[in-house]
C-alpha cells in the first residue's frame, strides 16, 4: 500500500506550479538538455541518413539510442545525466496532468474515443512538446504543450475514426477529398464522382474510391445503434440503387454504340438481357457461324466499348 509520505510527496509534485517555479525548473531542463546534446551529436551525425531528422532533443536521442560503439564513459555520463533529465520532466509532466484530462474530456465529448485513450496520447503529446520547449520562448510551458497534446489525441481520432486502419497521408488526402466533395455538392446539388475528384487531386481514380470505401461508416447487424457487437460495413441500400440504377443506365448507353450483332453477342454471352449467359459454342450455333467468330465479334465489342468509356469519362468500376 502507498505510505503517508509517499502520498505527501505526491501531491507536493502535482500540485501547480507558480510561474517562478515553472522557470526554474525549465532553465534547469534546458540547461541539462544543451549538455547531453553536445556531448550526443557529434555521434549521432556520423550515422545519421538523410531522412533522419535531428532538429530536436528527442529525435536526437532516438537516434543514439541505437548507437552500439559509444565509449563506456560517455553512456555512463549520458546515462547520469538522463536521470536528472527524467526526474524534473516527470514533475514537469504530473503538475501539469489536469490540464491534459481536460482537453480528454473535451476531445472525448467529439468522438467515440475513450478519455482513458485520448488521456494517455495527450501525456505523450505533453512530453514531446517538454522535449522541445525552451525557457526564453517566454511562455507558459502549457501555453506551447497544448498544440502537441490536441495534435496527438486528433491523429489518435483519425487512426480509429475508421473501420479500416489508414496511413497519416491517406487520412490527410480523405480530409482534402471531403473538402471537395462539400464545395463540389454546394455548387453542382450533387456529390462528386470518383473521376472528378481523381481530376482535382491529380490522384487515380481507383485510389479515391478505395479511400472513400476505406472511410464508409460501420454498423453492428447483431445490435445496431447500441454498444458491442461486430462492427460490418453496409452501404446505404437507396445509395446502392441509385447506383446500380445508373450503372445500368451507363452500360446501355454504351451498348447503343455496337453494331447490331455485336450488341447481341455482348448482351447473350453475359446475361445482359436477363437471361443465363450463353457459352460461345451455344451463340455459335444459334447465329449460325463459328465459336472463333463468335469470339471475334465478342473481342471488338469489349474493345469498342472501352474505347467509347474512356472518351465518355466513365467511371471505372473498383476491382
Amino acid at each position: 500500500m502507498e505510505s503517508a509520505a509517499e502520498h505527501a510527496n505526491w501531491e507536493e509534485n502535482a500540485r501547480l506550479l507558480r510561474p517562478a517555479e515553472e522557470f526554474e525548473l525549465v532553465s534547469q531542463l534546458c540547461h541539462i538538455r544543451e549538455r547531453i546534446e553536445q556531448r550526443v551529436r557529434p555521434l549521432v551525425e556520423k550515422i545519421a541518413t538523410a531522412d533522419d531528422r535531428t532538429e530536436h532533443f528527442d529525435q536526437i536521442m532516438t537516434i543514439y539510442s541505437g548507437i552500439r560503439n559509444v565509449p563506456q564513459a560517455t553512456r555512463r555520463w549520458v546515462a547520469r545525466q538522463m536521470k536528472d533529465y527524467a526526474r524534473i520532466k516527470h514533475r514537469l509532466v504530473v503538475c501539469n496532468l489536469a490540464w491534459v484530462t481536460k482537453l480528454s474530456r473535451v476531445h472525448r465529448s467529439t468522438s467515440m474515443i475513450a478519455e482513458e485513450d485520448l488521456f494517455q496520447e495527450g501525456v505523450c503529446g505533453l512530453l514531446k512538446a517538454i522535449d522541445r520547449f525552451e525557457a526564453s520562448r517566454g511562455l507558459r510551458l502549457m501555453t506551447y504543450a497544448t498544440w502537441y497534446i490536441r495534435e496527438a489525441m486528433q491523429q489518435i481520432r483519425a487512426r480509429q475514426s475508421h473501420f479500416v486502419s489508414l496511413s497519416a497521408h491517406d487520412q490527410t488526402l480523405l480530409g482534402q477529398l471531403e473538402n471537395l466533395r462539400t464545395e463540389h455538392q454546394h455548387v453542382h446539388s450533387r456529390l462528386p464522382s470518383a473521376i472528378e475528384l481523381s481530376k482535382k487531386t491529380m490522384r487515380p481514380a481507383k485510389m479515391i474510391a478505395r479511400l472513400q470505401s476505406a472511410s464508409a461508416g460501420v454498423v453492428s447487424i447483431d445490435r445496431a445503434g447500441e454498444e458491442g457487437g461486430l462492427p460490418i460495413a453496409v452501404a446505404d441500400p437507396v445509395e446502392e440503387f441509385d447506383r446500380m440504377d445508373h450503372l445500368k443506365g451507363t452500360v446501355e448507353g454504351l451498348l447503343v454504340t455496337l453494331s447490331s450483332r455485336e450488341r447481341h453477342v455482348v448482351m447473350r454471352r453475359f446475361g445482359l438481357d436477363g437471361g443465363t449467359p450463353v457459352s460461345l459454342e451455344a451463340l455459335g450455333l444459334s447465329m449460325q457461324v463459328s465459336k472463333e467468330r463468335v469470339r471475334q465479334l465478342q473481342r471488338q465489342a469489349i474493345k469498342r466499348l472501352q474505347q467509347v468509356a474512356l472518351q465518355r469519362g466513365v467511371e471505372p468500376l473498383p476491382a
